[in-house]
């Protein structure tokens, strides 16, 4: 939702008309369209996701909010 994601940015300190100016430029959306179709050829459906990025392979993170541990513990052996 961008004016939610524009407010954010305010809130934070950054310039909103070229935060506003970059979040709506074609530049930004097909990046965003590349970003997503590379996630789904991964099998990656869901947003927030977390991968990591092993010798050029990109390996799909489990998310668990309630246990850090095992999330570092899958990061670290991927």
């Amino acid at each position: 939702d961008n004016p939610v994601l524009i407010e954010l940015a305010a809130d934070i300190g950054l310039d909103v008309e070229r935060f506003a100016q970059s979040l709506e430029s074609d530049g930004l959306q097909q990046r965003l369209l590349n970003e997503i179709q590379s996630t789904r050829a991964m099998g990656i459906d869901s947003f927030p996701s977390l991968a990591v990025d092993r010798d050029g392979e990109l390996r799909h993170i489990g998310l668990n909010y309630t246990d850090p541990d095992a999330m570092l513990s899958e990061i670290e052996a991927a």
